[in-house]
């Protein structure tokens, strides 16, 4: 159902729909500035973090497609990667039981399958558990499960979190993941996309990614990017519909290679035969050919 709002209220509107995610946010600021203050925790147990949620409103709905570019828009479902908008706190939450801080995580890809489609306009269940935990070379990679689904079909969607923290005095090369190859050196056109300078903004209304690297010039010029930076979750879900375009997706697994800067210029997706049978790898390439995002999807 279409609901009015009037002119500049939108924002507003958007924001009250992150509740959970704006309570996360905001006490993991905190917890960033008392640091050097708080004990240091040992290594927890990693207790899921399980919820039933309202669904998101229409508008939010409508709005993160259009962002998105879904060519078909369908009012009965939910994108599949909308699982960032509910998802996200509850991980968050899940990795706030970690002796880590969360203020030096960095963000390494996504993995997420398609069981069924999200419906629209019903409550959703999700849970946030532990997939893996590996230190290795002052880096320790962790993965967290997000499901998503419905009281008879509790994963519809099951996404994974790649993530990594450094240890002090560990470079950020050391956590860079290596790109997805193709079997060939063919690579076929499959469409393109380019980020505005206020999209970082855009998709933080969108879906509670608040994180000031991505909407605030002066965090974005403190950062090691030196500006700001689309949200790489973002950057997977303007992709992943550029290949959806081309049919249905039941599973996809990406890696960030290359932050996405804010503007970009027009961004290629560009796809080959994988080595795996039933596989595609895709890559995500600026105009210097350099790869920002690799993945494979079939």
């Amino acid at each position: 159902m279409f609901v009015y709002m009037p002119p500049g209220t939108m924002p507003v509107a958007l924001m009250l729909q992150h509740g959970p995610m704006i309570r996360t946010w905001l006490r993991l600021f905190v917890k960033s500035m008392l640091a050097a203050y708080l004990p240091k925790r040992p290594h927890a147990e990693y207790r899921p973090v399980i919820e039933t949620i309202d669904p998101p409103a229409r508008y939010l709905v409508e709005a993160y497609q259009d962002w998105c570019g879904v060519a078909r828009p369908d009012a009965l479902t939910v994108p599949p990667h909308l699982f960032c908008q509910w998802g996200l706190s509850p991980a968050l939450r899940m990795f706030d039981q970690s002796p880590y801080n969360l203020a030096e995580v960095i963000n390494q890809g996504v993995s997420m399958r398609v069981y069924a489609p999200l419906p629209a306009g019903r409550r959703l269940i999700v849970r946030a558990s532990l997939e893996s935990i590996i230190e290795s070379g002052g880096v320790t990679q962790v993965a967290v499960r997000i499901t998503t689904g419905t009281a008879e079909q509790p994963e519809r969607v099951v996404a994974i979190l790649h993530s990594a923290f450094l240890k002090p005095g560990a470079s950020q090369r050391a956590a860079m993941t290596k790109p997805f190859k193709a079997a060939t050196k063919a690579w076929a056109f499959s469409g393109h996309w380019q980020a505005e300078p206020g999209d970082g903004r855009q998709f933080a209304l969108l879906t509670g990614d608040f994180n000031p690297i991505h909407w605030l010039d002066s965090a974005g010029r403190k950062s090691p990017f030196g500006r700001t930076v689309l949200q790489g979750l973002g950057m997977f879900a303007r992709t992943y519909e550029q290949l959806a375009r081309q049919g249905r997706i039941r599973e996809i697994e990406v890696r960030f290679q290359r932050p996405v800067p804010l503007p970009s210029g027009v961004l290629a997706v560009e796809t080959a035969p994988a080595a795996d049978n039933g596989w595609h790898v895709v890559r995500l390439v600026d105009a210097d050919q350099r790869a920002c995002l690799t993945g494979r999807y079939r």
